[in-house]
């Protein structure tokens, strides 16, 4: 008797080759589960499971099968008188293509099954379940849709490939599908792919909004070929209805082509332009009713045609001051407004000849750019923000701080600022000087200040933070604060100009303000270290200081670390860090000195 995997039948004789392809269609199933035992006594090929149990019988005088018994036959198999010739042909003639792809067919099915059966995941959950946790999964993927972000090689497609399973599910949750980033490089030879692709992950989102980033760029050698990317346009403008967020990183002489007679996109909410190089395009899109945040690189104003009635926020990397102004005009509702880069006038746009009061905007962030101090002076006198509540201004070489025409500013629009940013190169500017102004701001709670003077030129600079400033900031004893006395958050980036001394007395001033904002007595500042009391706090006492030294001069002596640390027990988050250790990561308060730490942690 002669037993054989069905593995084993590599090859056959031209004789029986029909049938045992017939074979393998008939038992796909069960393909290499079962062995083959050939009777010579008969005239039949038996075919046994591993258990032993007969399956099938298989005529080698006809292209069928006849599903036997068990029980019915009778005898021992015996090997048929053909086998040998059978034998003979099955190592010199290959199987047929058929068989093969069958065979790996039934392979991937069998590998497919046991990540099926082995996955307690989907076992155990139920397929919503399933799709909820793989919506929060996708979500760290799909929370930006910024293209100058580094791609994430995660997102959906990875959960499709794990089982046939999570694949359904993947695939059948539309939430999942709804963010895409779509890059494509010239010379580009196989965009039509791309552009299936993208359909195909487009369909899947069903009818969800849709959050869309679109990068092109070329080499510098081949330039771009628009007529590739009509249907790739065409495919993405179809789903301007669905629009929700759209991201355009694409030579602007290309925005034509891709608004083409589009003329509405009724849910945008979020519109972003990064430039590649300067060039001028016209993006018009004249229906834009949903629109609130708008963020332009380099464009010219005039060159973006949206609804500018409902922007709540807008940025821009380089923007006139005539321009600034038209933007105030147009978006009455304006709440945010960031400049990292403010110019000289264009001419582009009328400038007003009296105060131009805006009554909605509420933040204010602007870097002033190739300006002089008189055009920028000139400028804040012809502001007026009533809801003011964050301002946050960043000094350059070309532009000194306007010091008086802000004070001015303030007072004129008699708002209450809570959040106060100055940061930029500080060099130039006196301390003292900034008295008045902090004066002029009785409401804040958050101060910043950041001095990013180039590393290790220190001439001429006295420090943004200094003894005398922290001395102004805190409260004598029975007394309110003159300084600020509503602060809770001090944030400082620059050189050490201050004493850690002055810095404790600061905090525990404000740590043991009353409700009244009149500062308590403390014990003695050796008793703070040996037993803690117990201190009154309120809404206004100071919660965070942050400080991140760039040249610190002097440790942090023992009894000032002690009052510090008992600060920190009574609830005020302190951090102060040296960038000489670590990239800014060694604490000077918690970490010993010259702390030798692992840099695989960080």
């Amino acid at each position: 008797m002669g037993i054989k995997f069905c593995k084993r039948l590599k090859y056959v004789n031209s004789y029986s080759s029909n049938q045992i392809i017939l074979f393998l269609w008939k038992c796909r199933e069960g393909l290499g589960n079962e062995v083959v035992a050939e009777n010579a006594g008969s005239s039949a090929t038996t075919v046994f499971s591993r258990n032993s149990e007969v399956v099938s019988n298989l005529s080698p005088l006809t292209d069928s099968f006849t599903f036997g018994n068990p029980k019915s036959q009778m005898g021992e198999p015996r090997l048929d008188f053909r086998t040998e010739a059978v034998n003979a042909d099955i190592e010199q003639h290959p199987v047929d293509e058929v068989t093969e792809s069958l065979q790996m067919q039934k392979e991937l099915e069998m590998k497919g099954n046991t990540n099926q059966n082995h996955d307690p995941f989907s076992r155990h959950l139920p397929p919503e379940l399933m799709s909820h946790i793989f919506a929060i999964y996708t979500d760290n993927f799909n929370s930006s849709v910024d293209i100058r972000a580094p791609c994430n090689r995660g997102g959906p497609l990875r959960l499709g490939a794990v089982s046939k399973l999570w694949r359904e599910v993947a695939f059948s949750t539309p939430r999942l599908w709804n963010t895409i980033n779509i890059q494509i490089y010239f010379p580009c030879n196989n965009i039509i792919p791309k552009i299936e692709i993208t359909k195909q992950w487009l369909d899947r989102s069903r009818h969800l909004p849709l959050y869309l980033s679109l990068r092109i760029t070329a080499a510098a050698e081949r330039p771009l070929e628009p007529r590739l990317l009509g249907p790739l346009f065409g495919l993405i403008r179809n789903l301007a209805p669905r629009w929700h967020t759209l991201v355009l990183n694409i030579p602007p002489e290309l925005y034509t082509l891709f608004i083409d007679d589009l003329t509405c996109a009724p849910l945008l909410h979020t519109l972003k332009f990064v430039d590649q190089i300067p060039q001028r395009g016209r993006f018009l899109l004249a229906q834009t009713p949903s629109l609130k945040y708008l963020e332009i690189s380099t464009h010219f104003l005039s060159d973006i045609a949206i609804e500018w009635g409902n922007i709540t926020h807008f940025q821009s990397d380089c923007l006139s001051i005539d321009e600034f102004f038209e933007i105030l005009r147009l978006a009455g509702r304006l709440t945010s407004c960031r400049l990292r880069g403010i110019s000289d006038h264009l001419d582009l746009h009328p400038i007003p000849t009296t105060p131009l009061t805006h009554l909605t905007l509420e933040r204010l962030y602007l870097i002033p750019n190739d300006v002089y101090e008189d055009v920028m002076g000139d400028f804040f006198d012809l502001l007026v923000f009533p809801s003011l509540k964050r301002f946050g201004y960043g000094c350059t070489n070309t532009c000194p701080f306007p010091l008086n025409r802000l004070i001015s500013l303030f007072n004129r629009s008699q708002c209450q600022l809570t959040h106060f940013e100055l940061s930029g190169k500080l060099g130039e500017i006196n301390m003292d000087d900034l008295i008045p102004l902090f004066s002029a701001l009785p409401t804040i709670t958050h101060l910043k200040l950041g001095d990013i003077k180039d590393r290790g030129d220190d001439s001429g600079n006295q420090g943004t933070m200094t003894d005398k400033l922290l001395q102004e900031l805190t409260p004598a004893e029975g007394t309110r604060a003159v300084l600020f006395p509503y602060l809770q958050s001090l944030n400082f980036h620059g050189n050490q100009r201050f004493s850690w001394n002055c810095l404790a007395d600061f905090i525990i001033a404000r740590l043991t303000e009353d409700n009244n904002g009149s500062r308590n007595p403390i014990p003695d500042k050796m008793d703070v270290a040996r037993n803690l009391p117990v201190l009154p706090r309120n809404k206004h006492s100071i919660r965070l200081v942050c400080l991140a030294i760039r040249n610190c001069e002097q440790p942090i002596g023992l009894d000032t670390r002690a009052r510090l640390n008992f600060a920190r027990d009574a609830g005020v988050s302190i951090a102060i860090t040296d960038e000489k250790f670590f990239c800014g990561r060694h604490n000077l308060l918690t970490d010993p000195p010259f702390l030798t730490c692992d840099m695989n942690t960080y």
